[in-house]
């Protein structure tokens, strides 16, 4: 691996644990700035959570992924209101 995608998957990683870590505030504020960022509008369930899974790894804690799709479905809720 190259330098450049060497440092492209190792940000790719600090992403994913400061999403995913949110026992401190600002972690938490990050993800939820995160998944407000997507517009999930007008989008079936299946495509809207690929997308939103496209931009991290999940990590391997039950709750930290609980925590993630908790404000997933929030935010789809809130961008389809049917």
């Amino acid at each position: 691996m190259g330098t450049k995608s060497s440092t492209v998957l190792m940000l790719f990683f600090v992403i994913s644990d400061i999403l995913t870590c949110v026992n401190c505030r600002y972690n938490k504020e990050v993800m939820y700035a995160y998944v407000d960022y997507f517009d999930f509008g007008n989008m079936e369930f299946v495509p809207a959570l690929r997308q939103f899974l496209d931009g991290f790894r999940l990590p391997g804690e039950a709750q930290k992924i609980d925590r993630l799709m908790e404000k997933f479905a929030s935010r789809y809720c809130e961008c389809n209101p049917k």
